[in-house]
Formats: C-alpha cells, structure tokens, sequence
C-alpha cells in the first residue's frame, strides 16, 4: 500500500513538472514569437511594406493584446502612412504605459495633428510634474495653443522652450512664425529678419521659406510672393506640390518661365509616379480631364499603372462618364493597398452601366477589404457620399461607428442620413449601441432616450435617461426638450411646462426643438403658445412618430 502511495505521489509530481513546463514553454514561447514578429514588422516597415508590416503586428498582438512594443510600432506606421487611426495606437501606447513622458508626448503630437485638442489636453496632463520641465513638453503646448489660435499661450509655452533649449533653430522658426502673426509692424518685421535668417543658415529653409510666402501672400506683396515660391519650387529638397504652386503662379501671372517650367516638370513626371499624379491633377483643373487623360496616355506605359497615377486617371474617366474605360483599368490591374478603392470604382462603373448584380457583388469585395482600416472606410465613405449611394454609405458609416466609437463625424452623419429617411428603429439600434460603449455620454443619452419615448419602448429607462442628460447641462435646448416629453409621458403635465417655458426664444427656431415645446404646451391646454411652434415643426423633416405626435397635438387643440 505504501509503495503503491509513494507511486501515485511520484506520478503527480512528474505531471506537475509538466504542467509547469507546458505552461513555462508557452509563455516564453509567445514572448519568443512576438519579439520575432515585431522584429519583421520594424523591418517591413523600413522598407514601406505597410501590409506585412500589418500582417505581422496584428499576429503579435494576438498572441499579447498587450505587447507594448507591436502596440508602438503599430502607431509608428499608422503615423507614418498618414492613417486616421494613427491617434487611437498612440493613445493605446501611452495608456499601456502610463509612466511614459515621451510616449504621452507623441500621443498630444498626434491629437494634435488630428485637431482632437480634448485629447491632446488629456495626454499632456498625464506627463508628470518632472517631465513637464522640458522644451519638448512646452513646444507641443506651444504647438496646440497656436493649433487654437491662443497667441499669447503660444507664445509663452515657445519661449519657454527657448529659454530651455537656446540653440533650437525651430523653437526660433516657432516664436517668428508667432511674430508675423503680430499686428505690432516693428514686431512682425523683427520676425520677417529673423525667419529669413532660418531660411538662409539651416536644415529648416524650406518651412522657414514656406512661412515667409505665406506671409508675402497676405500682405499682397507680389514681387516676395514670386521669389519666395520660385526659391522654394527651385530647390532640391522641393516636394513636386512645392513646383507646382510655381507652375500655377507662371500661369496666372502670363510669365515668359511658363511654358519652360511646365516642360520641366512634365520631364520629371516620366519618372516619377508622384510627380506624374500630381502634374496630372493639376491638368485636370487647368485643361480638363480630357486634356489631362490624354497626357497620361502618353506617359510610359509601366508610369500610367504605376500607384498613384491611376487613381487620377480614373477620375477623369468618371469624370468623362466613360464607365467601360473604368472596368478595363479596374480588370487590369493590381493597385496594392488601394485595391479597396479599385473594386469600389469597379462597382460604380458596374452600376452605372445597369449590371446591378455585378456590382453588388464587386462592392461587396471592397467592402471586405476595407474593413477594420480606418482609413480605407473613410475613403469608401467619401466616394459613396460623391456617388449618392445611401445604403453603401450607411453601411460604411456603421462599420465605422462599430469598431473606431471614438470617430463621432461617422456617427453624427449616419443620425443624419437615417433621420432624413425615417429610420427611427435603426436610429435606435444605433443609439443603443453607442451608449452600450460609451454610457457616461450625455448627448447619446439624451437621443436614446428621446427615441426610446417615440418608439414607445423602455420608458422607465428613457425617463431615467432623459433626466441624467438633462441635469448634466438644464440649458441645453434639446435636452430640455426631451426630458420635457418625458415628463409628459409620466402624465407630470405641470413639470413639462415649467421646464420648456424655461427655453430662449432663439432656441424655438430649431423644428425639433418647437415640436416638443409645441406638443407640451398643447397637451397643458395652451394653444396659443403651442400653434406657431407646432406650425414650424412641420415645416421641416421630421421622423414619422415626430409627424404622429404633432399631428395628434393639433388635433387636440
């Protein structure tokens, strides 16, 4: 018995080692693998190979949701190709490393650039005390004061950078460009030395020149404006949009450089797809897209599929309405990470040529491969927006809302389009879902609230919600408005009237405001105050319920 005990503790021990090995091994495992994929993704990434760069982070962090170093890689390239997702990988960053000066530092960067200033106030309070002390952090405050035109913050945040970095040629720059801004004329001229000082003695002369165009161009100083731009447009490190604003200025001005500049930069473009792309939008505006498709046509012909030529290309054949020019550019080619956008074309050519079926299945595909980027759904939106296509839009809209809640444009159009249509069940269902995420939001309170009382649905929770929005600001007009009607529900007629008879005049000119005020006060037995509002509620679009309870109003009067 003992030795068939002391077998049993031995089996168990050996499983123990085991298990903990097992367990061991996947850890270190894991941390192995993810460390080798983020290693492939930095170097995918060096070489702008976004969709391996991609393919390899998101499998690291599925292995760790939480590997900080694939989460900040992941904001680097969303950065660096310019995404509008770019600030939510950051954000994500610095949250998983609160501790992190730096990493709150490019998260304000990026909020900035994205003119999400609530964020970028909430990153920088989250620096500590110590590291506030630093010309890096008053240089993004500097940066996001002037990004809210508050001069005077800007200017104290850049000096203080100054004092703390002296040698900073674009803490220098930064107070200059503060200084032309002045309409002190011996200080703005201060700046004008002092930035062109920038332009001729640094590696910043180009923004440096930059700013003093701008400056020519608002004070209508013709002669600096055209040696400005041709300094700018004439120098190596010019961007082909830099020689173009030159081209455009020859033009204008009938200038005898015209014609031998526009025979430079049509040489540049036989070797340059982005030089080609942007001469040949600029075509477009000039001459026309015929004139500009033309041209295309007689770049070289790896140039013409060469990303981003096509894409203006297409839009000239949208432009000409030559849809079967569309399919056979959208069949013939492979346009990479804008492949999303191909099959869209294909699908709107499809469409305008009647083969419904086709191009429902076409979009479908573009659909597939925009979903989960933020910028290709952006895109989709704006072209569906274009084209009139209300339902794609919608369900672009909504994808948008589902996975990034913090993009609110996405969320305000998609109310809009579905108010305009009547879709006050799918307003709900949308309304429902962004509480569900974001429950503390008193505007999404309140509209759910609203929809929940014409749906005649969970009125307990609408009356509760109306009157949690309602306390979080009593002058909001829509929210007066909606826990007004909420008291009517309740049949606490006294209570309504007290609150909408506590609304501005000027507030009664916005319909959905009236209707309610006009729906209470008729409902307490005042029709002369409720007429003219009512009257003005029906005038415009309202939901089908809306037009039900103000109908029912007047009836009652």
């Amino acid at each position: 018995m003992k030795t068939f005990t002391k077998r049993i503790l031995i089996f168990v021990a050996v499983m123990a080692v085991v298990a903990g090995a097992g367990w061991f091994g996947r850890k270190a495992y894991k941390k192995t693998m993810g460390a080798s994929l983020v290693s492939g993704a930095r170097d995918y990434l060096a070489k702008q190979d976004y969709h391996n760069a991609s393919l390899s982070l998101q499998r690291a962090l599925e292995l760790n949701p939480v590997n900080l170093d694939a989460t900040d890689v992941m904001a680097d390239m969303m950065a660096q190709a310019g995404a509008p997702d770019a600030l939510n990988w950051r954000m994500r960053s610095a949250k998983l490393d609160p501790a992190s000066a730096p990493k709150h530092l490019r998260w304000a960067e990026q909020a900035i650039r994205a003119n999400d200033f609530t964020s970028a106030k909430e990153a920088l309070d989250g620096i500590d005390a110590k590291s506030r002390n630093t010309a890096e952090y008053h240089k993004i405050k500097g940066a996001m004061a002037w990004s809210i035109h508050d001069l005077a913050a800007a200017l104290q945040e850049y000096q203080e950078a100054a004092r703390l970095e002296p040698g900073n040629l674009a803490i220098q720059m930064n107070l200059a460009t503060i200084g032309l801004e002045s309409t002190n004329a011996a200080v703005a001229q201060a700046a004008r030395i002092s930035m062109e000082h920038v332009a001729t003695n640094s590696a910043l002369h180009l923004q440096a020149l930059r700013q003093l165009l701008a400056d020519a161009f608002k004070h209508k100083d013709t002669s600096a404006v055209t040696a400005y731009s041709a300094a700018i447009a004439k120098d190596p490190e010019a961007t082909s949009n830099d020689r173009i604003e030159y081209l455009e200025l020859l033009r204008r001005s009938n200038s005898a450089e015209y014609a031998p500049w526009l025979a430079s930069l049509e040489a540049k473009s036989q070797t340059s797809a982005v030089d080609a792309f942007d001469l040949a939008r600029w075509k477009v505006l000039t001459s026309g897209p015929t004139n500009a498709l033309a041209w295309i046509e007689r770049l070289p012909r790896e140039m013409q599929t060469n990303m981003p030529v096509p894409l203006v290309a297409t839009d000239c054949l949208i432009a000409l309405k030559d849809w079967k020019g569309i399919l056979s550019t959208a069949n013939k080619q492979d346009w990479g990470e804008a492949n999303f956008y191909r099959l869209a074309l294909q699908a709107f050519a499809e469409r305008s040529l009647s083969d419904n079926a086709a191009a429902e299945v076409t979009w479908a595909k573009a659909l597939r491969l925009a979903a989960h980027r933020l910028d290709r759904l952006t895109r989709l939106a704006e072209v569906t927006r274009v084209w009139g296509w209300q339902a794609e839009k919608a369900d672009v809209l909504t994808e948008v809302v589902d996975e990034f809640p913090r993009e609110n444009w996405a969320a305000d159009e998609l109310t809009l389009q579905l108010y305009a249509e009547g879709k006050t069940s799918a307003m709900e269902g949308l309304y429902f879902k962004m509480y569900s995420k974001d429950p503390s939001n008193a505007k999404v309170k309140n509209n759910l609230a609203n929809l929940y009382l014409l749906r005649k649905i969970e009125v307990n929770k609408a009356c509760q919600l109306a009157r949690e929005a309602y306390d979080t600001s009593t002058n909001n007009p829509f929210f007066i408005s909606t826990y007004a009607y909420s008291l009517l529900m309740q049949d606490k007629k006294s209570e309504a009237l007290s609150v909408v008879n506590g609304l501005k005049d000027e507030y009664l000119q916005i319909p959905s405001v009236a209707l309610y005020y006009g729906v209470v006060q008729a409902q307490s037995g005042r029709k002369e105050a409720a007429r003219p509002a009512l009257k003005r509620a029906q005038a415009a679009n309202l939901l089908p319920e809306e037009k039900a309870i103000a109908q029912l109003a007047e009836s009652r009067m």
